[in-house]
């Protein structure tokens, strides 16, 4: 049934050219038919502009999520061994 939707909502967003690839990127990213939709309706006409510059206009209509990556990979590897064997010491 999703997909269904996915493919119904796709059609409805080639009105303007480049647009369905937009809408396959926001989709692809995880946001749902309605949070893509909304992002593209709220990101306005870009005549000119490249798919690239269409779907960061559109990823910048969401709020920025508030989650923390640690990059370092340290922190990560000493809790995945603190998980893997909880009785062992340090």
């Amino acid at each position: 049934m999703e997909r269904a939707q996915a493919c119904a909502a796709a059609q409805e967003a080639t009105a303007h050219p480049g647009e369905d690839d937009v809408f396959r990127c926001l989709l692809a990213l995880g946001y749902r038919i309605s949070e893509a939709r909304w992002a593209m309706a709220r990101s306005g006409e870009m005549p000119g502009a490249t798919d690239e510059e269409r779907v960061k206009r559109a990823l910048a209509q969401f709020p920025q999520r508030a989650t923390r990556v640690d990059r370092s990979g340290c922190v990560a590897a000493e809790r995945a061994e603190a998980v893997a064997s909880p009785t062992a010491t340090s």
